[in-house]
């Protein structure tokens, strides 16, 4: 069943969170998971929400922006990142994503880690979705899914990060964001700002 989700108006996705704020949340790089995430995902599972938010992996160029496919490094880096996941028990039970083309391969070569296989929606209203079109997706989820992941874009990526959590992030390609919610319904993705813990952030390698 569809909810509505109201947005406070004072939320901006320009709101920064101090570097310090940052550090002192996350992990970040080669550091890809907090120690005390891996220890307790397991059994935190049944008792809360998990939101997965992940950015496509590294995209070619095309002639339009949604038949856009992933680049050698994007088919690289995807599978790296749902192995992560599924190794720090961070393994989905349903799974919605842009229906773009680089949201669709990136799934595609995240689904043989993912054990048992989630329930998964290709949904067109994620294709550069903002933070309003992305709660109301959230707050369609069937109760029944505890751990949920979302492919999709930036900045609505990045900017609802900013609102469930109040960290700001910098999300590049194939990173995913890791968060989790004290409730056991969906319909509690839209509650104020900043009710959702940032866990971690993790990333595929990068060159350095």
């Amino acid at each position: 069943m569809r909810g509505s989700c109201m947005i406070h108006s004072t939320w901006q996705g320009s709101d920064r969170a101090s570097p310090a704020r940052v550090a002192a949340k996350l992990h970040v790089g080669r550091s890809w998971v907090k120690p005390e995430t891996l220890q307790t995902a397991a059994a935190r599972s049944s008792r809360v929400k998990r939101l997965i938010l992940m950015r496509h992996a590294e995209a070619k160029m095309a002639q339009t922006d949604h038949a856009r496919a992933l680049s050698p490094r994007g088919v690289r880096d995807a599978p790296i990142v749902a192995t992560r996941l599924a190794t720090s028990d961070w393994v989905p039970d349903a799974v919605i994503s842009s229906d773009a083309v680089r949201t669709r391969e990136t799934y595609a070569l995240m689904a043989d880690a993912f054990d048992p296989s989630p329930e998964v929606d290709f949904v067109s209203a994620l294709y550069h979705a903002g933070v309003g079109d992305l709660l109301a997706e959230f707050m369609r989820v069937s109760d029944r899914h505890h751990t949920l992941l979302v492919i999709g874009h930036n900045p609505g990526l990045e900017d609802v990060v900013s609102f469930l959590s109040g960290v700001v992030i910098k999300m590049t390609e194939a990173d995913a964001a890791l968060l989790v919610h004290p409730g056991a319904h969906w319909q509690d993705a839209c509650p104020a700002p900043g009710s959702w813990s940032l866990e971690a952030l993790v990333e595929p390698p990068r060159k350095h």
